[in-house]
């Protein structure tokens, strides 16, 4: 039987979930206190197996997993958030989720464990600036003080009554991850936040 039509299938294509939201507002300029940019697409794999077979994906990822509480692991392509004693979020710009989760496989052969692309569930805004620190403490009770949380260092919140993944990548340079359904709505409390701010906002490229 063949199906008629079939060769000229429309291919499906991904939709941004924060496509649209920047527009209206200030782009960034050399005097921004505060940027708000929407990150680009990145493939994201949820991982749960025990901490003691961290080691086994050390050829897979190029390292291995962290296993302190609210660390991260970079390689050249990948990088890998602690977000519970036997959960892990690996993410890459570079590769598809789906070679990760084969990758993983091969790894952990024989062994009692979950790896489940998670890459449409999120969206990931970058937020930066001198003004950064004062936007966020408005937003969620977690310390983002450096003191208290450091560079290369994550943590499972809240922000602004929604669950999100924060990720500190340097002084004054933040990466949220969020559930697609949340994003719109964090994404316009960030920039509400940033209102008495000079703050520019991007959409991804």
């Amino acid at each position: 039987m063949t199906m008629k039509g079939y060769d000229n299938m429309v291919k499906l294509i991904r939709n941004r979930p924060l496509s649209g939201e920047s527009v209206g507002y200030d782009s960034p300029s050399n005097d921004s206190d505060v940027i708000i940019r929407e990150l680009s697409f990145a493939s994201m794999v949820n991982l749960r197996v025990n901490p003691k077979n961290s080691s086994k994906l050390k050829d897979a990822l190029g390292f291995n997993l962290p296993t302190k509480a609210n660390t991260t692991e970079t390689s050249a392509e990948i990088k890998c958030l602690w977000l519970g004693p036997n959960e892990w979020l690996i993410i890459s710009d570079e590769m598809e989720a789906s070679d990760l989760c084969q990758d993983i496989s091969h790894s952990l052969e024989g062994l009692h464990y979950s790896a489940k692309e998670v890459s449409d569930n999120y969206a990931s805004i970058s937020i930066t600036g001198q003004k950064t620190l004062d936007v966020l403490s408005k937003l969620t009770p977690l310390d983002v003080h450096e003191s208290s949380f450091g560079t290369g260092t994550c943590a499972q919140t809240v922000l602004a009554k929604s669950n999100v993944i924060l990720e500190r990548l340097d002084a004054n340079t933040f990466t949220l991850i969020v559930r697609r359904s949340f994003a719109s709505y964090v994404w316009k409390r960030l920039i509400d936040a940033g209102v008495e701010f000079k703050t520019g906002v991007l959409g991804a490229a």
